[in-house]
């Protein structure tokens, strides 16, 4: 883009016309100052703080040289500012607004006087002009834009695809499996409190029926899942902008083009006369190369039309075909066989043909004998003009390309986004809920079978399988989560219920605990579930401090058996290993019918969430 940009303004300043002298030239620099500062997409900021400002700056530059220098002003260097209007105001008024601004431009050439006669050809060519340097500006920058915002948002649609299937799994999981959960709770809590073996017994099968049937639901997760393409579509991210804005320009270059070529062939100047078979070819010509050229610049990325060859050679006899008759000024769509040649050629002698293209027109200007402009100046002004026509053409057909690519792209990283957190969704709600709810159902049915045979173990099976139901509950919504994600608060009023449901006396002081706390939620989790399941304790004593550099959390019980005193369970040995991970230590002491668990962990070892992380894992 901005190689067209810097091949117009050569272009613009040399001219077409000889000027009495090189004083419009800095006007013309002038003016490409502030198009070119946005096209380069740095420092858009000011654009965006004081676009009217710098659009006002503009007019007021565009304007003041048709009073300086009247009918010896440059044609087309208008355009500028019509495509920074294009590109700064929304579409809504835009496109009004330079439609007024095109028709501005015709009045005031009519008021300081056209170039050139015929007057019909002289206006085509300053619309042309006009139109042309417009859709550089507009065109390229706007699709290079887009296709920027494409790439950087690559993952947007992905994103949105694991996003709707973590709401998907929520829902799922609060209407199938949570409800249960807490019906598990209610039951469990009330079989407790039951006055009857019979009425308690019936009260824990109930809970464990529901456990099996929440398990079921749980396991189903996978399969109960929305299918089928994402439910963020193309339209949703602006996908089919791209295409639809790069073929209109495209197709609006074209027709401006196919326009001044018809004026220039079918218009007599001079001694050129046309008649009827002149019109006729004229416009067959012109819509037989616009067929072409929107043939090439179409299609797949990387994926040339079916007998391209024969169409690019087409193209080129098209483009010469009243040469002899018209002369010169005949050769406009030469421009578009460059731009097809980068397209189609895949080979270093794609740019020989482009370079050979460009020159041409003013190669067989020079040395047409009845041309008037025979100048060097002319031939650098004609020859920077349809470089950057002919690069106009093809940066439309390859940033269109690029958008397509990128957009599915994106369609593909969200396929398999939603099939691999299907697929994590399945795992962690197997994983995490339902062995968990297979637990729960198991501890039910002993805690029912051992009801008479051993009243004390009975009553433990219940509250443990109540705490599972606390714990279960929690993990709901982790499941739905990025990660396991416990927190210290959560698990706290976790442990002090389903303690205070197995009688346990219980303090806790862990206030304040924020966000940095929660690094400990894993370790207070297993040490609880440990007290309900391996003591018989009667008082449970959770603290959290902090000093000398670390963080402390110790949970101490009164209720050490047989048991205890052999090697640590596996849960403990885990969870030491995970804080080794982060710098941390976990130790056990027992001192009597005293059991204490101490975990510390580094203030200033690793990142919060990093231990966080590590911890969960």
């Amino acid at each position: 883009m901005l190689v067209a940009l810097a091949c117009t303004m050569v272009g613009r300043a040399f001219d077409a016309f000889a000027h009495p002298s090189l004083a419009y030239v800095p006007f013309v620099v002038a003016l490409f100052v502030l198009p070119a500062w946005y096209a380069s997409g740095r420092l858009r900021g000011p654009w965006e703080r004081h676009r009217w400002q710098l659009l006002g700056v503009q007019a007021v530059l565009t304007v003041v040289p048709f009073l300086l220098f009247g009918h010896h002003w440059v044609a087309g260097v208008s355009g500028l500012f019509a495509g920074l209007v294009l590109v700064l105001i929304p579409g809504r008024i835009a496109w009004p607004l330079y439609g007024a601004l095109a028709v501005l431009e015709v009045v005031l050439w009519s008021a300081v006087g056209l170039p050139y006669e015929p007057r019909i050809a002289s206006v085509t060519w300053l619309l042309v002009a006009f139109v042309n340097q417009s859709l550089v500006l507009f065109g390229l920058s706007r699709l290079a834009d887009i296709v920027d915002n494409l790439d950087a948002n690559r993952y947007a649609l992905a994103r949105a695809e694991v996003a709707r299937q973590r709401l998907a799994a929520t829902r799922h999981l609060q209407e199938t499996v949570q409800h249960r959960l807490r019906r598990i709770g209610e039951l469990l809590h009330a079989a407790l409190g039951a006055d009857s073996a019979t009425s308690r017994r019936a009260l824990v099968s109930d809970a464990g029926k529901v456990a099996r049937e929440a398990g079921a639901d749980a396991r189903r997760l996978g399969l109960d899942l929305p299918d089928g393409a994402p439910a963020s579509s193309s339209a949703d991210l602006n996908a089919p902008v791209p295409p639809r804005l790069a073929r209109g320009i495209t197709i609006g270059v074209l027709v401006v083009y196919a326009a001044q070529y018809l004026v220039n062939v079918c218009v007599p100047f001079g001694s050129y006369r046309t008649g009827p078979a002149t019109f006729l070819g004229a416009g067959i010509v012109a819509v037989v190369v616009v067929g072409l050229q929107l043939r090439h610049s179409g299609g797949e990325p990387d994926v040339r039309p079916p007998g391209w060859p024969w169409t690019l050679a087409a193209l080129g006899v098209l483009s010469v075909a009243f040469y002899r008759s018209a002369g010169a000024s005949s050769l406009l769509f030469l421009t578009f066989v460059a731009a097809s040649g980068l397209l189609l050629i895949r080979h270093w002698s794609r740019w020989v043909l482009f370079a050979a293209v460009v020159v041409a027109l003013p190669v067989l200007r020079l040395v047409d004998p009845s041309s008037e402009t025979q100048s060097l100046a002319w031939s650098a002004y004609a020859t920077a003009i349809s470089t950057a026509t002919s690069l106009l053409v093809y940066g439309l057909a390859r940033l269109t390309r690029a958008a397509d690519e990128l957009h599915r792209t994106q369609i593909g990283l969200a396929e398999a986004a939603r099939e691999t957190e299907r697929l994590r969704l399945a795992r962690d709600a197997h994983d995490m809920l339902g062995l968990g709810l297979s637990t729960i159902a198991l501890k039910t049915d002993l805690a029912a079978a051992l009801l008479e045979q051993d009243p004390d173990r009975s009553h433990q099976e219940t509250v443990q399988a109540l705490h599972l139901t606390r714990l279960v509950d929690t993990d709901v919504e982790a499941v739905s989560g990025d990660r396991v994600s416990l927190t210290l608060a959560t698990e706290a009023a976790t442990a002090r219920a389903s303690l205070a449901a197995a009688a346990i006396q219980t303090e806790i002081e862990v206030e304040p605990a924020g966000p940095e706390a929660d690094v400990f939620a894993p370790v207070l989790r297993e040490a609880v579930t440990n007290v309900l399941r391996h003591s018989r304790a009667s008082r449970c004593t959770i603290r959290l401090s902090q000093g000398g550099g670390a963080a402390t959390l110790v949970v101490s019980n009164d209720g050490v058996t047989a048991l205890a005193g052999g090697e640590p369970g596996r849960g403990l040995v885990n969870m030491s290993e995970r804080l080794h991970a982060v710098r941390g230590n976990l130790n056990t002491r027992i001192d009597g019918n005293e059991f204490t668990l101490t975990a510390v962990v580094p203030c200033d070892g690793v990142r919060r969430d990093e231990q966080v992380a590590v911890l969960q894992r």
